[in-house]
C-alpha cells in the first residue's frame, strides 16, 4: 500500500525545473480542445440554420401543400372545413400552375407561372417585392429572371404555353419584381392573379394551395392527416433540391472528423509527453 501511495505522490509532485513546460503543454491542449469544440458547434449551428432558413423561405413563398380531388368540383367549403380542423392555421387560395416559356425580344427562359388570388397573398409576395407592386393587372417575376431578360417595369412579356396540342402566345406586362435570394427560385418562378386566366385560359388542373398564415411560425415538419384527396407537399416538390442541399453535409462532416482527429492526436501527444516527464521524475 505504501508503495503505491509513494508512486502516486511522486507523479503528482511538481518538478519546478519542468513546471513551465508542463504548464504550457497543458494550457495548449486545453485551448486547442476548446477551440475544436467551439468550431464544431458553430459549424453545425450555421449549417442547420442555413438549411432551416432555405426551407422556411421555400414554404413561405411557394406554399406548404397543394390539395386536389376531382370530387371537390372546386368547392372551397371542403378545404375550409379542413383548415378549421387545423385551428385555421393556414391561408387557402385556388392555384393554377403551368410550365411556360417566357420571351422578351431575343431572350427566352423556361419558367413556372403560378396563378393565385393576389388579394389573399398566400405566397407572402408583398414581403419580398423589391420593385414595382403586387396588383392584378400583370406579372410578378423574380429578380434573376428580370435581370437575365433585361426587363423593365411595364414591359410586356410573351408567355408561350401549350393547350390542346397547340402553342399559344399571350402578352402581359411586368408589374413587380420579387427577391428571395434563392437564385433558382428567383429565376424560374413567376406569379400572376387568377383573373388573368380568363384571358389565357390554361387547361391546367386547378388545385388549392395551403400556407401558414403566420410566417413567423412556419413548421417544415408539420404533418397533416391523410384524407381522400391528394396532397403534394413542399418537400415532395423540392426533393431534388433538398437532396442537393443535404449533400453538402458529407464534406462538412468529413472536415469536422479531420479536425476532431487532429485534436485527439494533440491530446494523446500531450498526455504522452506529460507522462514521460513524470515517469522520468520517478527515476
Amino acid at each position: 500500500m505504501n508503495k503505491y501511495l509513494f508512486i502516486i505522490l511522486r507523479l503528482l509532485k511538481i518538478n519546478f525545473k519542468d513546471f513551465f513546460f508542463l504548464s504550457f503543454n497543458t494550457i495548449y491542449s486545453i485551448v486547442i480542445t476548446s477551440l475544436t469544440v467551439v468550431f464544431i458547434l458553430i459549424t453545425f449551428s450555421v449549417n442547420l440554420s442555413f438549411k432551416e432558413i432555405i426551407k422556411t423561405k421555400i414554404i413561405k413563398h411557394d406554399g406548404y401543400v397543394e390539395i386536389y380531388d376531382s370530387s371537390f368540383n372546386h368547392d372551397y367549403s371542403i378545404i375550409d372545413e379542413e383548415n378549421y380542423k387545423l385551428n385555421n392555421r393556414f391561408n387557402v387560395s385556388p392555384l393554377i400552375s403551368k410550365e411556360v416559356i417566357v420571351r422578351y425580344k431575343s431572350r427566352t427562359e423556361a419558367c413556372y407561372v403560378k396563378m393565385t388570388d393576389f388579394d389573399l397573398d398566400v405566397f407572402n409576395l408583398s414581403d419580398i417585392i423589391v420593385n414595382g407592386e403586387l396588383n392584378q393587372r400583370g406579372l410578378v417575376v423574380g429578380h434573376k429572371l428580370f435581370k437575365k431578360l433585361n426587363l423593365k417595369l411595364n414591359d410586356s412579356l410573351n408567355i408561350i404555353y401549350e393547350k390542346d396540342g397547340q402553342f399559344s402566345v399571350f402578352k402581359i406586362p411586368i408589374v413587380g419584381v420579387f427577391k428571395t435570394s434563392i437564385a433558382d427560385f428567383d429565376k424560374y418562378n413567376i406569379y400572376c392573379d387568377l383573373s388573368i386566366n380568363d384571358n389565357i385560359l390554361f387547361n391546367s388542373q386547378k388545385t388549392y394551395i395551403l400556407n401558414f398564415n403566420d410566417s413567423q411560425k412556419i413548421d417544415p415538419l408539420f404533418k397533416m392527416n391523410e384524407h381522400n384527396y391528394s396532397h403534394y407537399f413542399w418537400y415532395e416538390k423540392y426533393d431534388n433540391f433538398l437532396y442537393w442541399l443535404n449533400s453538402y453535409d458529407y464534406p462538412i462532416n468529413l472536415l469536422l472528423m479531420f479536425i476532431i482527429s487532429v485534436c485527439l492526436v494533440n491530446i494523446v501527444s500531450s498526455f504522452y509527453i506529460d507522462s514521460m516527464y513524470r515517469i522520468k521524475d520517478l527515476n
